[in-house]
């Protein structure tokens, strides 16, 4: 990941310049959990709120607030940071400006002509894994994980997918992670990107915090390096065994 480019910079300036709207206490907690919502489910505002322009409006709006807070943060501290670090140590930070700017280059600030929603061909949103999942009973995906047999070649894939998310398509690409100044980050490659949805990669951030998370953070942290990366060879006979699994 590189640092920030002259190109970047400007661009960066130039958001940072726009007109702040005022935004009520209580309307960015309503944005925050519109923004943790996304974030949970992985999902873009168009795909989230497929059902009604105003419910991909509503989500949109609360990634480009998002973003954009998280961007003055961060641009704020690289320049403070910038003639203090070596830049090994920067790239973390730029890491995250990238991925603010990703998002605001495919949500434009202040601009809703750029509206990525369509109306859905049957008037009715498509079905989704995620939906059925939600009817099983709390604590399924531990409790399958504490049946793999932690020597086993797929326990560390499914770990990785239980704390994150991430697709057996992504494990195949490669999925590392690694632990900074008492934070776990993991960097995922993402599957199923086209031109409306998707995203091309995702870097997410842990704290060290009880239960799976300093788990897998005690686990990272054993490595050389404080660096591991995770991989699976044959999507098929993943999700096979995890199938079979479940099933059993």
């Amino acid at each position: 990941m590189c640092i920030i480019s002259k190109e970047e910079w400007t661009e960066i300036e130039a958001l940072l310049a726009l007109p702040q709207k005022q935004i009520c206490v209580s309307t960015q907690k309503f944005y925050q959990k519109n923004f943790d919502r996304m974030t949970k489910r992985m999902l873009l505002p168009e795909q989230i709120g497929a059902k009604n322009r105003k419910s991909y409006n509503t989500y949109r709006a609360s990634l480009v607030w998002r973003a954009l807070t998280n961007l003055r943060e961060l641009w704020s501290l690289y320049c403070a940071s910038n003639t203090m670090l070596p830049r090994k140590d920067l790239r973390p930070i730029a890491a995250k400006i990238h991925f603010c700017l990703e998002a605001l280059h495919r949500y434009p600030p202040n601009s809703m002509s750029e509206s990525l929603w369509k109306k859905p061909a049957t008037g009715q949103s498509r079905k989704s894994k995620r939906r059925h999942l939600a009817s099983l009973p709390s604590g399924w995906e531990m409790e399958l994980l504490h049946s793999i047999p932690s020597e086993h070649k797929y326990w560390l894939p499914f770990f990785i997918s239980v704390l994150t998310g991430c697709r057996p398509a992504e494990l195949k690409k490669g999925v590392t992670s690694w632990v900074e100044k008492d934070k776990l980050y993991v960097y995922i490659k993402g599957a199923k990107v086209t031109e409306t949805s998707g995203q091309e990669k995702r870097l997410l951030e842990f704290e060290k915090i009880d239960g799976i998370n300093i788990i897998f953070w005690d686990l990272v942290r054993r490595q050389p390096h404080s660096r591991l990366g995770i991989k699976v060879d044959d999507t098929k006979k993943y999700s096979d065994y995890i199938r079979s699994l479940s099933h059993r």
